[in-house]
């Protein structure tokens, strides 16, 4: 890596970690905001664009692209296998940029100005954590716990192996079930007198999520596929919201079944 690649808040790998850098001194990176710690620029590696990566970032994957935005600021990001690279356009612009790296990319969006998008890859937010929910048996169920065989998802307390459970992807039915109200041509959930006004959670017609936590600063933009991806992003942002999924043929059934017993 050269100095003149990178800036700070870009993201590096050092020593097998990613840091993003907190400061620049000469041809040195600081890699540790609170110890002061800087490496020199030539030891560190740059870090490879992945799909999981631009998932995690708000990214929608899209005929082997991955979108971000739409109308004039979709921002499309498509990879050639064969040439091992990655190439971002931007709707209604002839021109088009090739990267490998995640601070190539951060250096793109720094240069169109898209400050809506702030790469962070540290994020795991499509990853299954306790209390999201999953589809397991073709129900969607919460998952209670997790064990070395898998998931808790019953009172009984067996577990149910990962390749039994999957993510359930959002879909508009789930809007009505969780207090979400038609707005703009999309939804936003009210929260009601618990947020006073400082959360905001708002869905738009082109798929695109804004959530905000006003009280602490944190936010995210762009796509949510999954609705464990949601209940993870609020959590991290310290938003109260109990969601849950729609109700799948089979629960509902089974609902009936232990009403008329």
């Amino acid at each position: 890596m050269d100095i003149t690649d990178i800036m700070v808040s870009f993201w590096i790998s050092y020593d097998g970690n990613f840091y993003r850098i907190a400061g620049i001194i000469g041809t040195d990176v600081c890699i540790d905001s609170g110890s002061g710690k800087y490496v020199a620029i030539s030891e560190c590696s740059p870090v490879r664009i992945t799909p999981d990566i631009l998932e995690e970032n708000g990214f929608f994957g899209a005929k082997e692209r991955f979108v971000f935005g739409s109308g004039t600021d979709m921002l499309i990001l498509s990879y050639d296998s064969a040439e091992d690279v990655w190439t971002m356009s931007i709707s209604l612009h002839d021109t088009s940029i090739e990267m490998k790296y995640v601070h190539e990319l951060q250096m793109a969006l720094k240069s169109h100005r898209r400050s809506d998008i702030d790469i962070d890859i540290r994020r795991r937010n499509t990853e299954l954590r306790k209390f999201n929910y999953a589809r397991v048996g073709g129900a969607n169920v919460m998952l209670l716990d997790r064990t070395e065989d898998g998931w808790v998802v019953g009172k009984d307390g067996e577990s149910v192996p990962d390749s039994e459970v999957s993510r359930i992807e959002i879909s508009d039915s789930m809007f009505p079930e969780n207090r979400f109200v038609e707005q703009d041509g999309g939804y936003a959930l009210d929260i009601g007198e618990t947020g006073n006004g400082d959360f905001m959670v708002r869905y738009s017609e082109n798929e695109q999520w804004l959530i905000d936590n006003k009280r602490n600063g944190k936010t995210f933009r762009g796509s949510i596929r999954y609705f464990n991806q949601l209940q993870n992003i609020l959590d991290e942002i310290g938003i109260p919201a109990d969601l849950v999924p729609e109700q799948t043929e089979k629960e509902v059934s089974e609902m009936l079944d232990e009403a008329y017993k």
